[in-house]
């Protein structure tokens, strides 16, 4: 093993994951109806939290305690199961919903992308809802790209124990998660939409501060509650304003766009930390806590954007 091989694995990694996160949140709108998304989303993020945070993470420290091969052995086994699992899906909820279905009027892979694009841009509140959650993305990736390094020489926290801190993580990420879909029902989507950016930014910002690992792994939770609930309405509201018909598609070019942009905020990061490992999340937090607020109001506002688009 190289760091040659680790950055492709990574990258063929990444791609899969992507593009299998992308079709599992395209599923939801084709397995239940319009009121059940923000359930839908809910359990589908729980189950994810809760596999990843207090199964794998936790796991992981005591694999690589044993043997450092040990976690990439049991991870490919992960990736065994997931596929078969993958497989028992009923072939009618992976088959398109296209209104052309007749195969010859299908378009061409670039003319799917170029229809993504077209139509994100013609969608004022798609379109807004883009840009903004691609920035804001940006400023998280440049915050939480050398925050492990941050954690083990800033906080000095011993590495045996960092899966620990990701699984208290995830106890904030589970929560949020739970929760969702209640407060919205309660409170409104809007306002929860608005109080998670707005409250995960901060958190940010402030977790550059941190003078020790318990101030951090407090502020850590709550802005995994505050994403986790952001996730899960922003799915939701993306559910219920695109057509069923052309989900996949205007999905996964919003999923390329917003996430297409990610790494450039990890670069930034890693120019940041050259000169202080807190800068990162200064910058990040600073840039991602500006627009939020002043996103305020089209966040607020978009309940009545999705009943007009309805």
């Amino acid at each position: 093993m190289t760091i040659y091989w680790l950055i492709a694995a990574a990258f063929v990694i990444g791609v899969c994951e992507v593009a299998t996160d992308t079709t599992a949140q395209s599923l939801i709108p084709q397995i239940l109806n319009e009121k059940h998304y923000e359930k839908g989303n809910s359990r589908l993020q729980i189950s994810e939290t809760v596999i990843q945070g207090f199964i794998g993470s936790p796991l992981s420290g005591f694999l690589y305690a044993l043997a450092i091969w040990l976690p990439f052995l049991i991870n490919s086994i992960g990736y065994a199961v997931a596929t078969l699992l993958a497989l028992s899906i009923p072939i009618q909820y992976l088959q398109e919903v296209r209104t052309e279905n007749a195969k010859e009027n299908k378009p061409h892979f670039i003319e799917d992308i170029k229809f993504g694009i077209r139509y994100l841009y013609n969608h004022k509140t798609l379109r807004r809802l883009v840009i903004t959650t691609a920035t804001i993305g940006v400023c998280y990736s440049m915050g939480t790209a050398t925050m492990v390094l941050f954690i083990i020489k800033e906080l000095e926290l011993a590495p045996r124990y960092f899966g620990v801190i990701l699984t208290i993580q995830g106890i904030g990420a589970l929560l949020g998660a739970i929760v969702a879909p209640k407060a919205s029902k309660r409170f409104g989507r809007s306002i929860m939409m608005t109080m998670g950016i707005f409250t995960s930014s901060v958190v940010l910002l402030l977790q550059g501060f941190s003078p020790n690992i318990y101030i951090f792994v407090a502020l850590a939770t709550l802005g995994g509650f505050a994403i986790s609930q952001w996730n899960i309405l922003l799915m939701a509201t993306y559910q219920t304003i695109i057509p069923n018909e052309l989900y996949g598609r205007i999905h996964g070019t919003r999923r390329t766009l917003v996430w297409g942009m990610m790494p450039i905020g990890s670069l930034l990061g890693g120019v940041l930390a050259h000169f202080s490992l807190r800068l990162p999340m200064y910058v990040g937090g600073v840039i991602a806590t500006t627009i939020a607020f002043f996103s305020v109001k089209f966040f607020m506002s978009i309940a009545k954007s999705v009943e007009t688009s309805e």
